[in-house]
């Protein structure tokens, strides 16, 4: 194989990965970013791995947020890079 068919390789699931990140078919508890609601406190706390890194009041950053990073994550890892 050459560098040209490992990188079509590698860009051919990266691409199913993120469609099927977007489309919801990946299971939420398989990816590392989250976020929670805060009964107690109002805030919308993001997780990283059941770590929280962050605090908001917007529902919709929050779900923002989560699906960036968890995108990086799905690219870097069909790019063979550490997480």
């Amino acid at each position: 194989m050459t560098e040209e068919d490992i990188e079509a390789i590698r860009n051919e699931k990266k691409k199913k990965m993120l469609e099927a990140h977007h489309n919801k078919e990946i299971p939420p508890e398989a990816l590392p970013w989250s976020f929670r609601h805060n009964h107690q406190s109002g805030y919308f706390e993001i997780m990283q791995s059941d770590n929280m890194v962050s605090l908001t009041l917007d529902p919709k950053w929050a779900v923002l947020v989560c699906d960036l990073l968890n995108s990086l994550v799905i690219a870097q890892s069909t790019q063979g890079l550490p997480e």
